[in-house]
């Protein structure tokens, strides 16, 4: 196992390489890793690919919409047809003190 301060001096060095390099590093992978990266990403871009099919160039089928609309015509006159909104001409007449208890009054014994 590596001591502490050989990983210390290995992040310096790293650290002290230009960013370019840093970043070729990054992809410095075995044979393996890279097949099992590129399979990762065809089948990435093959979702993402048929994600967009999907949402944006698949069209619908036109379905026959005549059933639908009677059904919807129905129910938009028996809604209309029960409708007991009720409008008030005037405010509710609100009294916060009818209903309030009153405190006891003091009995005086004489």
């Amino acid at each position: 196992m590596a001591k502490p301060t050989d990983r210390q001096r290995e992040h310096a060095d790293f650290a002290r390489r230009p960013f370019k390099e840093q970043f070729k590093d990054l992809f410095a992978l075995h044979a393996g890793e890279r097949r099992g990266t590129v399979a990762l990403m065809i089948l990435f871009l093959g979702m993402l690919g048929w994600y967009i099919h999907q949402q944006w160039f698949l069209k619908p089928e036109i379905a026959n919409l005549g059933s639908i609309r009677k059904e919807m015509e129905a129910w938009m006159a028996a809604r209309n047809a029960t409708d007991t909104t009720v409008i008030l001409a005037e405010p509710f007449p609100f009294d916060p003190e009818h209903d309030r208890p009153r405190p006891m009054e003091a009995t005086r014994s004489h």
